[in-house]
């Protein structure tokens, strides 16, 4: 175990130092993220493509874990059967990402390009077997990774938010299952680098490059395992992984809908916006996040070995948590500010 805790810290100090990298190569080229008027706190230009100093990170902690210690190395190869499918599918999530951090991709296109990676992906072997069947597997599988993506990217609105979902998320991984715990330290790690310049308040921001990977990442951590569950407990395994991001998107989509709007189109009415709105801080917002993430994961992980019951009664009151949560951020309306005339 002391092995595994120095490849953390060496990893962390990679997503440190590759994520203080890009920050300064952005605000040298003038890659940055103009002032949002959804998001309260985005005032000033702020560095963009956080996410490639993740990837970063993650690329220079496998160089060194290579080369020094090659154990875990071929520890961390041997517990991922389609690591290649990973490899491919992280850097194409992340390029597509980086695509529209630069060019700002319209909804359909943005949303026809995940759709070619996840498929790809599943093709390579990410792919759940909880149905017995292979095309229904198929589907369902390119979905979840559609829709895991998508949720962590709708959860980004909050500064260090999402990076401390992740790392909080693949550190349980981690510690309670100790077959993927290499490949869950390697990006709760780079993810923990990252955010010592993501926090409040940030100095860059991940991106779309930086949630469309880790979604994948987090998505294909739930299908893998899945593998090893029957249908009921495979279902609520993944769900549970992936809980904040998706009641996200399930809460404001509902929003969205009930007002007559796109589900796709930006407006104020993220938990996180809303938590704002009731007067807690970014910071109070990034802990208790972490923690609902903390909890909840770490039931998801000994759910295998739960009593019946027990696998019954936790799910049903987590969902009747959220709903609870989703009740009180309804009291915290955020509007979006209006638009100023120009002469």
């Amino acid at each position: 175990m002391t092995q595994q805790i120095l490849f953390y810290f060496i990893v962390l100090v990679c997503g440190f130092i590759a994520t203080f990298g890009i920050r300064t190569l952005a605000m040298k080229l003038g890659i940055v993220n103009k002032p949002n008027p959804i998001i309260p706190q985005h005032v000033k230009p702020v560095a963009y493509l956080g996410g490639i100093g993740i990837f970063g990170g993650i690329a220079i902690g496998l160089t060194i874990c290579y080369f020094f210690q090659n154990q875990l190395f071929h520890e961390l190869i041997n517990s991922l059967k389609p690591y290649l499918a990973l490899a491919i599918g992280a850097t194409a999530f992340l390029i597509w990402g980086v695509v529209d951090d630069l060019m700002a991709l319209e909804a359909f296109p943005k949303f026809m390009g995940q759709v070619v990676i996840s498929i790809a992906c599943v093709l390579l072997g990410i792919k759940t077997n909880m149905f017995d069947n292979y095309f229904i597997d198929f589907l369902f599988s390119s979905f979840w990774i559609l829709f895991v993506v998508n949720a962590l990217n709708f959860t980004d609105v909050c500064d260090g938010l999402v990076g401390s979902i992740c790392c909080i998320t693949f550190l349980i991984v981690g510690i309670l299952l100790p077959d993927i715990r290499i490949f869950a330290f390697l990006i709760s790690a780079s993810t923990f680098g990252f955010l010592f310049f993501n926090s409040p308040r940030a100095s860059i921001f991940m991106g779309d490059a930086g949630s469309h990977m880790l979604g994948f990442l987090l998505a294909s951590t739930g299908i893998i395992k899945s593998q090893n569950f029957y249908f009921l407990d495979a279902a609520v395994w993944m769900v549970l992984l992936a809980s904040l991001p998706v009641f996200e998107l399930i809460f404001i989509t509902t929003i969205r809908v009930r007002r007559g709007m796109p589900w796709w189109k930006g407006s104020p009415d993220h938990f996180s916006l809303r938590l704002q709105k009731g007067e807690f801080t970014r910071w109070q917002i990034d802990i208790l996040s972490a923690m609902i993430s903390a909890v909840v994961v770490g039931i998801a992980c000994e759910l295998n070995s739960l009593d019946l019951w027990l696998k019954i009664s936790l799910p049903v009151i987590i969902v009747a948590a959220y709903l609870l949560f989703a009740k009180i951020l309804m009291r915290w309306e955020v509007k979006r500010p209006e638009k100023k005339e120009t002469a």
